[in-house]
């Protein structure tokens, strides 16, 4: 009895394992085959075009600022216009800190003045 049963078992694994490799062999019908081009070998040079999505950086990036502000008088260069050592870019508006100076140089006088008086006495 322990025979037959064996038997049974190997029959039956066998037929699941039948079934599993015809039904992988069946799925895979229904693809088309890759179509493949073929040509005779000769020289040619090779071409390769790619293209891509991006963002193009500079590989130096300065940024301007101003230790002052004011109004700007005249802008010499446009944005992203290439520069070099020694170009002029802005004029600013002086007068104000002119009168700051002028202001600065009284404020001067003026101590100059009261220390005179007081080694004087």
């Amino acid at each position: 009895m322990k025979l037959k049963r064996k038997q049974i078992l190997f029959g039956v694994a066998a037929l699941v394992l039948v079934a599993a490799v015809l039904g992988m062999a069946m799925r895979g019908r229904g693809k088309k085959t890759p179509e493949v081009q073929t040509a005779k070998v000769s020289r040619q040079k090779i071409v390769q075009k790619v293209s891509a999505t991006g963002k193009i950086q500079p590989k130096t990036q300065v940024e301007i600022s101003a230790d002052v502000s004011a109004k700007i008088l005249r802008l010499g260069v446009q944005e992203g216009q290439f520069v070099q050592k020694g170009t002029f870019l802005v004029e600013l508006a002086r007068e104000r800190y002119l009168a700051a100076v002028e202001s600065a140089e009284a404020t001067v006088s003026s101590a100059q003045a009261n220390a005179s008086l007081v080694s004087e006495i």
